[in-house]
């Protein structure tokens, strides 16, 4: 969690169901460019069940 190349976008209702991001996680995408409300770091999301066919995008690295 410190370099923030795992940053996705998740839908709002997936981001609901991910749930919060820490304080730490929040602290590291204030320096990731094109951050949106529903901004996560992939690799902070904990894998569960109810997180079926949540919808995450991908962004660009090079745009």
């Amino acid at each position: 969690m410190a370099c923030g190349t795992c940053h996705v976008i998740l839908d709002e209702q997936s981001y609901s169901r991910a749930g919060e991001p820490s304080r730490e996680e929040n602290s590291v995408m204030d320096t990731v460019f094109n951050v949106t409300p529903t901004s996560r770091l992939s690799c902070q999301i904990v894998v569960a069940d109810s997180l079926d066919n949540i919808r995450v995008k991908l962004l660009d690295p090079w745009a």
